[in-house]
């Protein structure tokens, strides 16, 4: 679907239609060979738009595009509303532009229900309760920068590598990483920070599980703010994808999984979260806030003080089953909590 002429060319499909695919078959909207291109499907709650396979032992879509692609050409007036998505190499793949999908469910995909390639949904708002399921990847795929961008609404629930994977990424827009039914599943390094400074909130409750060489930096170079403030009830996990793997920073001498740098905001706090299974589980270098937090099964140590955190408000963690202590401190001048 794409034009060179003047404007878009815009295809509507309309509410109870049923696109069945063959195999390698599928749709591309915005492709920059072939112009710009609108696709507007919007169902209803009692009429669904389905996109699916030809007959059961088809995948359609292509093997690397997925089976609706949707590139830079495309508008952000493309929209899926109320529709089903099955059966295809990836459901939606998204690349350098922006989407509204609300409403939709994407399942039974050979690799991720959604992937967003330099991509996202328009906000947080045009992409609600989605459900990617019982796909063989991820139900969603997108970088870090991007993350604020899921509504944190519908499920990824039940696909066979995790519900998101995120990228690493330099994140330099603030806002809110919300909770889902399944884990985050973090790969690279998550870079907070901005010249302008940069605030993540997580929503309590919210989970992470992180690949080896995966990890969180908090104002290393620029000024960068990470507020993680679960609950007795709800706390924030930071845990290892792979149980027999240790997640974290294991360079420089210094381990973490958190790293919490000398340009860290004040207002940069961890309360009431878990952090396992890290080659250290929070190195600290500012003064922040680090309470009632849960330190366990980490290579090294639980936290690691460094010679800037010298006013940290750091009490009330309890720390258990860490390879070499509970903690660590570099600079001898700042009392061991």
């Amino acid at each position: 679907i794409g034009s060179f002429s003047s404007g878009a060319s815009s295809v509507t499909i309309m509410p109870g239609v049923v696109c069945k695919f063959e195999k390698n078959a599928g749709i591309r909207i915005g492709d920059p060979s072939l112009g710009a291109g609108i696709l507007i499907a919007k169902g209803t709650p009692e009429d669904s738009i389905f996109f699916i396979n030809s007959s059961p032992d088809v995948i359609w879509g292509d093997s690397s595009a997925g089976g609706i692609w949707i590139g830079p050409e495309s508008p952000v007036n493309t929209v899926f509303e109320y529709c089903s998505i099955r059966n295809a190499t990836t459901g939606i793949y998204a690349t350098g532009t922006m989407i509204n999908v609300s409403n939709c469910r994407v399942s039974g995909c050979d690799s991720n229900g959604i992937t967003f390639n330099y991509a996202s949904p328009f906000d947080s708002m045009s992409f609600n309760d989605n459900f990617f399921v019982e796909n063989a990847g991820y139900g969603i795929s997108i970088s870090a920068d991007q993350l604020i961008n899921l509504s944190g609404t519908g499920s990824v629930a039940d696909n066979g590598k995790g519900g998101i994977y995120v990228s690493g990424e330099t994140i330099w827009q603030s806002g809110t990483w919300k909770k889902y039914d399944a884990p985050y599943v973090v790969g690279g390094i998550l870079d907070i920070s901005g010249l302008q400074g940069v605030e993540i909130n997580i929503h309590p409750g919210t989970e992470f599980h992180f690949l080896p060489g995966a990890y969180i930096n908090v104002g290393k170079l620029n000024p960068g703010t990470l507020i993680a403030r679960g609950s007795d009830d709800l706390p924030i996990l930071f845990d290892s994808y792979d149980q027999d793997e240790y997640w974290g920073a294991d360079n420089d001498s210094i381990t973490g999984g958190i790293r919490i740098g000398k340009n860290a905001d004040e207002k940069t706090e961890l309360k009431y979260c878990k952090v396992y299974k890290a080659t250290s589980g929070v190195y600290v270098d500012a003064n922040v806030k680090v309470e009632n937090c849960k330190f366990k099964y980490n290579r090294e140590y639980g936290i690691i003080i460094d010679k800037n955190a010298s006013s940290a408000s750091i009490s009330e963690n309890s720390y258990s089953e860490n390879g070499v202590d509970s903690t660590f401190v570099i600079n001898n001048n700042v009392p061991t909590p």
